[in-house]
């Protein structure tokens, strides 16, 4: 039954305009955080979000200021609901909901300024037993 389950990733783009003209304070400001590959904020190059699915499981990735806010469900209950940030950049939940049990781990790997979900998710089959399917894909990348 997971076996034969879509894994679709859904990117959806905004493009943030700031202001042309920067602060004496924020030039420099930003001249540091590029000479140390990342600012205080997690910096990633558009404000995005996105979304993945397998089954009845779903996570979702959105930039927020200060890192990154995530959500998950399973069967539409929520699993999982955080931001991940400098002090905090990785979170494993391992849920069990009706038929399906998961193991869904989201780590924000800054210096690549990306998102990655990795985990497994298993489906009781009709007759005992469980079919089980692991999973690994970027989530968000900036």
């Amino acid at each position: 039954m997971a076996e034969d389950m879509n894994d679709d990733l859904v990117i959806l783009q905004e493009v943030v305009f700031e202001d042309e003209e920067l602060s004496t304070m924020e030039a420099e400001q930003g001249a540091i955080a590029s000479a140390e590959g990342f600012e205080d904020e997690i910096a990633f190059a558009q404000e995005m979000e996105a979304c993945w699915s397998l089954g009845p499981l779903r996570v979702c990735a959105s930039v927020v200021q200060g890192g990154v806010r995530v959500t998950g469900s399973l069967f539409g209950r929520s699993i999982l609901s955080t931001t991940l940030s400098r002090s905090r950049t990785q979170v494993c939940v391992s849920p069990s909901i009706l038929v399906a049990k998961a193991r869904v781990c989201v780590m924000l790997e800054i210096r690549e300024k990306r998102v990655r979900l990795e985990g497994r998710l298993c489906i009781r089959k009709l007759f005992g037993g469980w079919r089980c399917t692991t999973f690994g894909v970027r989530l968000l990348s900036g």
